[in-house]
């Protein structure tokens, strides 16, 4: 007999797609986070208070390593790296369930 226990999960996922300049091979990278939705309150109650208290109202790396839109200001490195040490450091949203994190990548020429 097997018994199998579903826990309500909520998942997030995100894909990106880029090429190289030089080489023209294109990438693939998906990362996916499954938690149950109270983990994930709680996480963005904790991402929310760092945009807070460095005064930006959003975080897109790809901004964020540009030095654009709201990160186009004058921060010291150091300020910059406190920045991304809170982002890498807000409570991982599967604490509390067996979950799972994924990420993968391909590029064009594995996939041919």
């Amino acid at each position: 007999m097997t018994i199998e226990v579903f826990h309500k999960a909520t998942t997030y996922a995100d894909e990106s797609i880029r090429t190289d300049r030089r080489s023209q091979q294109w990438l693939c990278c998906v990362a996916a986070y499954i938690a149950s939705f109270d983990s994930w309150i709680e996480a963005e109650s904790e991402w929310q208070a760092v945009l807070d208290s460095f005064g930006v109202s959003e975080c897109h790396l790809t901004d964020f390593l540009a030095r654009q839109k709201e990160f186009k200001n004058d921060w010291s490195d150091a300020k910059r790296n406190l920045f991304m040490e809170r982002f890498c450091t807000v409570e991982n949203p599967l604490s509390d369930i067996a979950g799972l994190n994924l990420f993968g990548a391909i590029g064009k020429k594995t996939h041919d």
